[in-house]
């Protein structure tokens, strides 16, 4: 059997063919040409976008959707809208980015990518409302619950004082009588 498998073995290495020595590669001199890079697509821009919106503050948010006026025609200026509305940090504007967002989706984006990323900063602000309106009822109970103790706390002073009134007028009563 050994020897089965050592002239299954010749014959195939016989069956090989030498592969001839390749030559060195060889460096290739760097020029000092421009990079030249593609046009950048819608989704690019429009990440684009929303990473220099997000490095502005609150107040400047607020300054340039001032400006802005509305809107605006455009897509790409409905989107800027939104993610200023967002930056700005509260309900009235979370609303108006969800719905700026809901209408550009609604229209329909040529980019399946530009659409994924509406989607995702459409339910992203629709997130925000609802986490807004919790706090604000979280608020609300609060508030309330605070109530309720100081009023328990007004009841459990005013029977301590009627206690207190009984308690001394019926050791008045044992001293006089």
């Amino acid at each position: 059997m050994r020897s089965r498998l050592g002239l299954a073995a010749l014959a195939l290495l016989a069956g090989c063919q030498m592969l001839p020595e390749e030559p060195p590669l060889r460096e290739v001199p760097r020029t000092a040409r421009p990079c030249v890079t593609a046009p950048a697509t819608a989704l690019e821009r429009w990440m684009g976008e929303m990473t220099s919106v997000d490095k502005l503050s609150q107040e400047q948010a607020r300054e340039q959707l001032s400006l802005m006026r509305g809107a605006g025609d455009s897509a790409f200026e409905r989107y800027r809208y939104a993610l200023l509305n967002q930056r700005i940090g509260d309900g009235a504007g979370w609303i108006r980015a969800r719905d700026t967002l809901r209408g550009l989706r609604e229209e329909g984006l040529a980019e399946p990518g530009l659409m994924q990323l509406v989607a995702l900063l459409q339910r992203f602000s629709q997130a925000m409302i609802n986490a807004d309106a919790r706090q604000q009822q979280l608020a609300e109970e609060l508030l309330s619950s605070q109530q309720e103790r100081e009023a328990l706390a007004d009841k459990i002073e005013a029977l301590t004082n009627i206690e207190q009134t009984i308690s001394e007028r019926k050791n008045q009563g044992e001293d006089g009588g």
